[in-house]
């Protein structure tokens, strides 16, 4: 196992990955999400659930473009989801299911500072990330060194919606979140925290 960006204190099913930014066929993580309910956008009215997500890449795919790009796979407790990902230069970008809407990207490898649109806008305000660290951070039972903060907003029209993720080299992404309605919608909405428990790369 590689300790340093690796973890410190571990679940002994941890094994590293090669590459910096882990893309093979047969990683898996397995994340703790905590699922917090806003009942019309009350933060004095929440309900908490907590359920494990698998995440695994399954296989590949050609897109349209002629670009191959791996499959990942989500296992919820009620049905599983995927998305594309794949690699253009030094961006990571993360394709829906159907290939047609990119949910964002990452300019790979992160540096203290670097900031980029996480999602490309035409229009004249636009939203970007920005990175900061490496630092450590513990999540659960195990403590990481070397973890990159990814934080900031998508860009309009969805410029209410955070982005607040931890990624640790040759790892992954340690500590998401993820609000489904937005910041500031009045209905109700889902704020979700995940938290990596354990994984398998190669």
């Amino acid at each position: 196992m590689l300790l340093a960006t690796g973890c410190k204190k571990t679940n002994s099913r941890n094994t590293n990955a090669q590459d910096q930014f882990p893309n093979t066929i047969g990683d898996k993580w397995d994340y703790l999400v905590k699922d917090t309910t806003f009942h019309q956008g009350l933060p004095a009215d929440t309900s908490s659930v907590q359920y494990n997500v698998d995440v695994l890449i399954v296989n590949t795919v050609k897109l349209a473009n002629g670009i191959t790009a791996t499959i990942w796979q989500f296992k919820y407790p009620d049905h599983v989801d995927s998305n594309y990902i794949y690699q253009s230069e030094d961006t990571i970008k993360i394709m829906d299911h159907t290939s047609l809407y990119l949910l964002g990207q990452y300019i790979f490898p992160f540096t203290s500072g670097s900031s980029w649109q996480y999602l490309p806008t035409i229009t004249p305000f636009p939203e970007s990330v920005t990175v900061t660290g490496p630092s450590v951070i513990t999540v659960g039972n195990n403590e990481y060194s070397g973890a990159w903060r990814i934080y900031g907003f998508t860009g309009p029209p969805d410029g209410m919606f955070t982005i607040d993720d931890w990624f640790v080299d040759h790892v992954g992404f340690v500590k998401k979140y993820l609000n489904t309605g937005g910041e500031y919608t009045l209905a109700t909405r889902h704020n979700l925290d995940w938290y990596l428990e354990s994984y398998e790369l190669k």
